[in-house]
């Protein structure tokens, strides 16, 4: 459907930007914060399109839509499940919240670790 695709389109935007400031984000904390309120909307985008990838057929062989819900899940689960749920999850809104911001200005290697595995979510533009 049109929506899906312009779903699919703002997702592989997201992650696209997501590449471009992540690793200037890590690398200068003032960068950091000021992605900070971008970041936790691309977070919470990234959660729904989880919540829809639980919802939406997949192709199958000879490029017919597979609608089965339980194939579908079973799919998801298989696949590219634990790369978007961890690429979701808000991790400066729990960090700053837990009061792991940064140490004498610098980003912590834990942080920045955790922060990258935002990045797997590119595997699925390819």
């Amino acid at each position: 459907s049109p929506e899906h695709a312009a779903w699919d389109i703002l997702v592989s935007l997201l992650i696209l930007l997501t590449v471009i400031t992540m690793p200037l984000s890590l690398g200068w904390e003032e960068l950091n914060e000021l992605f900070y309120d971008m970041n936790l909307a691309v977070d919470f985008i990234f959660m729904i399109d989880v919540i829809i990838n639980f919802c939406t057929g997949i192709v199958g062989e000879n490029d017919k839509i597979i609608m089965d819900a339980e194939y579908v899940r079973r799919n998801y689960l298989t696949g590219f499940f634990v790369t978007d749920f961890c690429s979701s999850v808000p991790l400066d809104l729990i960090l700053r919240s837990a009061g792991i911001d940064s140490v004498n200005g610098t980003v912590t290697g834990t942080k920045q670790s955790l922060k990258m595995l935002k990045l797997l979510r590119v595997a699925e533009l390819f």
